[in-house]
Formats: structure tokens, C-alpha cells, sequence
């Protein structure tokens, strides 16, 4: 499985999901608000990790470039994946099609990288306080 095709099981297990789940709002943009939601996570751990190794003391301002491009690119990744062309579409189709034993496998990866996203993240943050004599 490409990096690509993996980064559509991500939004096809949680559109699943949130088709399971009672809500107003469509499961594609609950699947896409997710990944929305767990792509900035990942990168300020990463962001934060990177402060506390080059031993930056600057403080992280939102409108600052350092933020506003890698959450346009996030976005722009979102447009060119799932709203261009709809291939999203055919992407849940195909993987509908898997054997029940190959997305029990794959549930189990979607649980693994998001524990994954937020373990870094407490981590992350945890450190550089500990750096920065907060905790």
C-alpha cells in the first residue's frame, strides 16, 4: 500500500466511524475535520520538539509563518486529496471490498497512530516545561 492509498484508509476508517455516529453534519467533512484536526497535532509536537533541541526561546504566534504555511499546505493536501475530484469516493469503495480480518488490522493501525499523535504531543509539551523549568 502507497503512502497515498494509506492516507485514504486513514479518512476512509474514520468516515466509517463517523457514519456509525449520530451527527448533523456529513461523515466526509467529520472524517476530513479529524485528520484536520490530527495533522496540526502531529506537527506541533514535532514544532515543539524542535524548540526545545535548537534551544529556541521565541514564542509561537498563530498568524506567524512558521504556522500559517504548513496549515496551508495541510489544507491545500485536503483539496487536492478529497474535494478535487472525489476519488475519496471510490477509495471507500475499494477498501469496502477488504477482507473483514485486513480492516480489523487496519482499525487497529488508525488506534495506533492516533495514540501515537497524542502520546507525542503530552511528551512533547511535557519536556520542553521540564526544559523550561515549569514543571
Amino acid at each position: 500500500m502507497s503512502l497515498k492509498d494509506g492516507y485514504y484508509y486513514l479518512f476512509y476508517k474514520f468516515y466509517k466511524l463517523a457514519k456509525i455516529s449520530p451527527s448533523v453534519f456529513p461523515s466526509d467533512f467529520v472524517a476530513m475535520f479529524i485528520i484536520c484536526a490530527l495533522e496540526p497535532l502531529a506537527l506541533l509536537s514535532i514544532r515543539l520538539y524542535s524548540a526545545m533541541l535548537v534551544s529556541e526561546n521565541e514564542e509561537l504566534k498563530f498568524y506567524s509563518l512558521q504556522v500559517v504555511v504548513p496549515l496551508t499546505g495541510i489544507f491545500f493536501l485536503k483539496y487536492f486529496f478529497f474535494l478535487k475530484d472525489d476519488m475519496w469516493k471510490k477509495k471507500v469503495k475499494q477498501f469496502d471490498k477488504l477482507a473483514s480480518r485486513t480492516n480489523l488490522i487496519g482499525s487497529w493501525i488508525v488506534f495506533a497512530i492516533i495514540i501515537f499523535i497524542i502520546i507525542n504531543l503530552v511528551v512533547s509539551c511535557y519536556l520542553l516545561g521540564r526544559k523550561n523549568g515549569i514543571y
